[in-house]
């Protein structure tokens, strides 16, 4: 069982893990590649060229998550399109419980996301989120993903935090060992980040499969 009777601050990743991974993965996976301005039936192999390398060739880094990045790279208005589809941001089971709880028994609540700051607020907007945490940290504020270890030496410095009473939640293995290595005290994997998809296998991480999990926990 996930022990969190010795964490101060529980530092929260939002797409996949605060939230229903389906809408990053329907608008990224699915619409984007259908979109494309040169997109006039592109074969799979013109697919795999014009979009998905360029994606993957950024994975690990800042321009991955940036919106401003893919907006030029695409010749998309990014944000424009994504704003369309925010009737796919959803809450993930159990988290605003979660949140309700683990406020009440006197955990700082830190979203800590790798999400470009257009689209946190978009979704804050959409559902509210910025009143039931207490502060909200993208790594574009630091110039660095979560991946690098310059992320959680800024955090720290600017929260004045000490990890070993930390717990952090994300549902990417890369995250996850990164926070390992720079010292969390907790970290906890989701195992099913998108509704729509199945759960994943992770490794570095023992894992809970949404909040409703650690709802007794809190309780208790």
């Amino acid at each position: 069982m996930i022990d969190l009777s010795r964490v101060d601050t529980l530092l929260l990743d939002m797409d996949g893990t605060l939230l229903d991974l389906h809408f990053d993965d329907h608008f990224w996976l699915q619409y984007m590649p259908a979109n494309l301005p040169e997109n006039h039936g592109f074969d799979a192999h013109q697919m795999q060229t014009h979009f998905y390398e360029p994606m993957q060739s950024t994975r690990g880094s800042l321009d991955w998550y940036c919106v401003d990045h893919w907006s030029e790279r695409l010749d998309l208005p990014v944000m424009q399109d994504m704003a369309r589809h925010r009737h796919l941001i959803r809450w993930r089971p159990g988290t605003t419980d979660f949140l309700r709880l683990a406020r009440k028994a006197g955990k700082r609540i830190i979203i800590a996301t790798n999400a470009h700051r257009e689209v946190w607020q978009l979704k804050a907007d959409t559902l509210d989120l910025i009143h039931r945490v207490d502060a909200v940290v993208s790594s574009h504020d630091y110039g660095k993903p979560k991946e690098d270890g310059h992320f959680w030496q800024s955090i720290v410095d600017q929260y004045q935090l000490d990890l070993t009473r930390c717990a952090f939640f994300d549902d990417s293995d890369a995250v996850l060992a990164s926070a390992v290595r720079h010292g969390v005290g907790l970290v906890v994997g989701i195992e099913h980040p998108n509704s729509h998809r199945p759960a994943r296998t992770l490794e570095h991480a023992p894992v809970i499969r949404d909040f409703s999990d650690l709802i007794p926990v809190l309780r208790a």
